[in-house]
C-alpha cells in the first residue's frame, strides 16, 4: 500500500454543496443555511423558552458576526447557541445548548456529495487504508457525526477531528499532530485529502505528510504544491492502487 491512512477534509473535498438544485427534492446548502432561523426558534419552542421572534432574527446574525471574529476557526456552534440563550435572557444551559446548536446546523444531503464519494471510500476501505476526517468546522461533532450517518458515510471514518471540539484548527501544525495521533500512522505514510492551499495542502505537508487537492476554479494556479491533483473521486482511487 502506498499509505496506512487517508485524512479527509468535508466541505469542497467530500461535499460539493451545488448552488442549484440537480433534480433532487433536497433542498441547497444556501436554502438550508437560510432556515436556520426557523430551526432555532421552532426549537426554542419546544424547549417551552420564551422569545421575541423579532428580538431572535436581529441577534442571530450579529451573534453570527461577533463570535466568528472573535474566534476564527475555533468556535462552535453550541458556544453561539450559549450567546443566543444569554442575550435572550435565558440560563446558558449546555443541555439547550446543544439542541439549539444541532437545529442551528441543519441537515446534509447525500446529494450534495462529489460524484463517486461513496464509491472511492468503499475502495480505500478495500485497499486496507484507514480512513479518517480532520475538518474546520464551527459545527459540533454530535451533529456532524448525525450529518455523517445521514449520507451514509459515518462508517468509513475511523476517526474524526474537528477544531471545533479540539481548539485547534488547520494549518496549525499542532492540529496535525492530533490527528497523527488519532491514526496511529506515521505522518510519511499519511495522505491528506482537502481542496484548499494554506490550510489543507501547505498545512499537512509542514507536518510531513502527502496532500491530494481536489481541483477547483480557487486553487489551480498553487495546485502545483500538492503531490497529486484530481477532479473526480474515482481519479484518487486509480492513484492510490498505482505501484
Amino acid at each position: 500500500m502506498r499509505f496506512d491512512a487517508v485524512v479527509f477534509d468535508s466541505g469542497g473535498t467530500l461535499f460539493e454543496n451545488p448552488p442549484r438544485r440537480r433534480g433532487h427534492q433536497e433542498p441547497t446548502s444556501h436554502e438550508v443555511w437560510a432556515g436556520r432561523f426557523v430551526r432555532v426558534a421552532s426549537c426554542l419552542q419546544g424547549l417551552r423558552l420564551p422569545f421575541d421572534p423579532y428580538e431572535l432574527e436581529k441577534i442571530l446574525p450579529e451573534l453570527e458576526a461577533e463570535i466568528a471574529e472573535e474566534a476564527r476557526n475555533l468556535f462552535s456552534h453550541e458556544q453561539l447557541m450559549q450567546a443566543v440563550l444569554n442575550r435572550l435572557d435565558h440560563e446558558p444551559k449546555m443541555e439547550w445548548a446543544c439542541m439549539l446548536a444541532d437545529a442551528y446546523a441543519g441537515p446534509r444531503y447525500r446529494s450534495w456529495l462529489f460524484a463517486g464519494v461513496p464509491e472511492m471510500l468503499a475502495a480505500i476501505e478495500e485497499m486496507g487504508m484507514g480512513i479518517h476526517l480532520a475538518v474546520n468546522t464551527p459545527w459540533c461533532g454530535f451533529s456532524f457525526k448525525r450529518a455523517l450517518m445521514g449520507v451514509g458515510l459515518l462508517g468509513y471514518f475511523k476517526t474524526r477531528t474537528y477544531s471545533s471540539d479540539i481548539r485547534l484548527a488547520k494549518p496549525d501544525p499542532r492540529f496535525f499532530r492530533v490527528v497523527e495521533a488519532r491514526t496511529g500512522a506515521a505522518p510519511a505514510r499519511t495522505l491528506y485529502v482537502g481542496d484548499t492551499i494554506e490550510e489543507d495542502i501547505k498545512g499537512s505537508k509542514a507536518a510531513g505528510m502527502a496532500a491530494a487537492l481536489r481541483l477547483n476554479d480557487r486553487n489551480r494556479s498553487h495546485a502545483d504544491l500538492a503531490d497529486y491533483t484530481f477532479t473526480h473521486s474515482s481519479e484518487l482511487v486509480a492513484w492510490l492502487v498505482e505501484e
